[in-house]
């Protein structure tokens, strides 16, 4: 039987991060609604949205989320790769951190969340 789930590896702009708790991805650059009128459902609607990685770190020494912030910013470059359990290797690129990296310093983590234009399977 073939593992599905449990360790990752990220890499935001070719730096590793050591990843603790939560990691989610959309793989996808449109998701579908629901139209319910009212008899009920009518049908449903396509909207683009922005493929994405969004993963809890640690912050150990020498992590500086605001450098991050400034690296990871969009421009041809940029890059996030996630390693996962099943063998897939997914790249986020070009691509950059939206909201704010929110860090827990009880927990020593932060909460990052990357966008781009395109996830690809390599």
């Amino acid at each position: 039987m073939s593992s599905i789930g449990g360790t990752v590896f990220i890499k935001a702009d070719g730096d590793a991060l050591e990843v603790m708790g939560s990691c989610t991805i959309g793989r996808t650059s449109t998701v579908r609604e629901s139209v319910i009128g009212a008899n009920g459902v009518v049908g449903h609607i396509t909207r683009h949205r922005a493929p994405f990685i969004e993963v809890e770190v640690a912050t150990v020494s020498g992590f500086d989320p605001k450098a991050l912030y400034a690296s990871v910013n969009g421009s041809a470059d940029n890059a996030v790769t996630a390693e996962l359990a099943n063998g897939d290797v997914l790249v986020l690129s070009p691509c950059w951190m939206v909201g704010e990296p929110d860090e827990n310093p009880i927990e020593g983590t932060c909460t990052l969340r990357f966008e781009g234009k395109e996830m690809q399977s390599v």
